[in-house]
């Protein structure tokens, strides 16, 4: 992810440290809304919504990305489909 800044490997201890806005994140948690505006940063914070097992925000994240697929962003888009498992953004990302 474009996000992580470091992994950190302590015995069986995995830490990972992510660059995303929290003030997003926690605006959302207490609020219910979030602005997104980039593919980039929504790549983001769907990895920190699954992190942190916000399935409502990765939902919309996902929306996000469906809306904001494009030639330019669609192997970044097959990526991150891949990686979350994400079967019907893989699809769309294979079309275009």
């Amino acid at each position: 992810m474009g996000g992580v800044v470091a992994k950190i490997d302590i015995g069986n201890i995995h830490i990972v440290y992510i660059e995303i806005p929290l003030s997003s994140i926690f605006s959302y948690i207490y609020t219910d809304k979030i602005h997104l505006n980039s593919f980039e940063l929504v790549c983001d914070i769907c990895y920190a919504a699954k992190k942190y097992m916000l399935p409502a925000l990765v939902e919309d994240c996902t929306k996000y990305l469906w809306r904001d697929l494009y030639p330019r962003n669609a192997c970044r888009a097959y990526e991150f489909a891949k990686l979350f498992e994400e079967q019907v953004l893989m699809e769309k990302g294979l079309q275009v």
